[in-house]
């Protein structure tokens, strides 16, 4: 499987959950080609320390608490370390694609009813007064 990370981030974070990405440690070693461990994060809320602000779980590690501060740095000697929050998700393997421009015909309640290359509707293979041609791009997705 691959993966994709990004940085976490508490202003867009619900956003970022909302579109399929999960919470994980970054640690050095790990990344990019490891696996990332699922974590469960806990927001102590506005009245927590800004250095203790989140408390993260590592199941991979039997239920292993540590606590983040608000930009989900870990440091536990005084020292900051490697081992923060990050952001991934599994990456799919797209289809390859081309594209066409076209013409798309919609009626007069704006529904398309047909779409051809800009070649077949030049060639006037749609002479139809109730269509209105509009010009698009046509993405066409290769089998795999």
């Amino acid at each position: 499987m691959k993966y994709e990370f990004k940085p976490y981030s508490p202003v867009v974070f619900d956003d970022d959950v909302s579109h399929g990405w999960k919470l994980t440690f970054r640690v050095a070693e790990d990344y990019p080609g490891g696996t990332p461990r699922d974590v469960e994060i806990v927001d102590l809320g506005p009245k927590a320390h800004y250095k203790s602000r989140l408390a993260s779980i590592d199941l991979a590690e039997g239920g292993a608490v540590r606590m983040h501060d608000i930009a989900g740095n870990f440091d536990s000697t005084g020292i900051p370390c490697v081992l923060d929050l990050i952001l991934y998700r599994e990456v799919e393997e797209k289809p390859a694609e081309r594209t066409v421009e076209g013409v798309a015909y919609l009626t007069e309640k704006g529904v398309v009813t047909l779409v051809r290359s800009c070649e077949a509707h030049l060639a006037g293979l749609e002479d139809n007064p109730a269509l209105t041609p509009i010009p698009c791009t046509i993405t066409l997705h290769e089998p795999a």
